[in-house]
Order: C-alpha cells, then structure tokens, then sequence
C-alpha cells in the first residue's frame, strides 16, 4: 500500500544504519578490552546522526509536496485525496521538525543494548510507543487535535524513550 510517511521510515532506516555501524567498533573494542575511549564512538556516531537528522528535517519540509507524490498521490489521485495529503502534510511537518532527535533516539538505544543493558533499551523503546497509544488517544479523541494530535503523540513517545536511554547512558551501570 501507499504511505504518506514513508520517508519518515527512510529516516529511520539511515538513522539507524550509523549507529549499528559505531556500536560495532564500540563492542569490538571492548571485547578486546583495549583501553580505548568509547565515549567517542558514541560521540561520532550521534555527531554524524544528527547532522543526517538535519538534512533530512531540511530537505523532507523543502520537497514535502514532490515527496508526497512521489509516495502515490498522483495528479490522478491528488484532486480526490487532498484532504488526506493536507493530513499527511501537517503530520509530517510536524514530526520532520523533530527528525534529527528522533535519529538520536536510535543511537542511544544502540548503544545502551551494546552495552549489555538489553532491558533498559527494550523498556525505553516499549514506554515510549505505550506513550504514542495512549496520547494519541488523548490529543486526538479528547482533545481534537488531529494529525497535529499523533504527531505531538509520536514526539512525545520518542522524547520519553530517549530521556530513559540518557538515563542510562550517563549513569554509574554504563561504561561509555
């Protein structure tokens, strides 16, 4: 089927692709127990997925319009669904703001599976989405928010996830 988000889940993908590759020399690196700082890694892999995270925020709001066609809202179609792409246009504005923060969640959930700490990324990641069910119900349903509604929902899901990852990360059980 079509979607009308689906280079948010690009973002993903690319956002997720630097991180694996630097938790890998982190965890080889340990391994060898060598001595060698890991917080760089983590540093160089969050530098590099935040700058991806603006260039994606920058160019998904400057060809917004081309990339919604591009995902199916052909001119055939465009007339018919407009009402659907202005959803996914507002959506999409929304969650693309805050794309480089998004990316940067993933590096921090990497990094805290590779650092042994399995439980504390899984819960973060489950917390977070319970947050996007529940307050996408919320601003939506009672509020009346809308798209506008799940996209603060979705933001507020990762934003939670990610202070639970920095918890972690900056505590005494890690060793980065």
């Amino acid at each position: 089927g079509y979607s009308l988000t689906k280079e948010i889940n690009t973002s993903s993908y690319t956002g997720l692709s630097y991180p694996w590759g630097q938790c890998t020399w982190f965890v080889y690196n340990r391994g060898k127990e060598v001595g060698v700082s890991f917080g760089k890694y983590m540093g160089n892999g969050l530098t590099l997925t935040i700058i991806l995270g603006l260039v994606f925020m920058i160019l998904g709001n400057v060809f917004l319009a081309p990339m919604l066609r591009l995902l199916g809202a052909s001119k055939t179609v465009l007339p018919y669904a407009a009402g659907l792409i202005r959803l996914g246009r507002n959506y999409m504005r929304i969650v693309l703001l805050f794309t480089p923060f998004f990316m940067s969640n993933y590096t921090f959930t990497a990094f805290a599976r590779n650092d042994h700490a399995t439980s504390i990324a899984m819960i973060g990641s489950i917390s977070g989405s319970f947050f996007n069910i529940l307050f996408d119900y919320i601003l939506i349903c009672i509020f009346h928010m809308g798209m506008q509604g799940a996209a603060f929902a979705t933001i507020g899901g990762q934003f939670l996830s990610a202070l639970w990852q920095l918890a972690f990360l900056f505590g005494k059980r890690t060793i980065i």
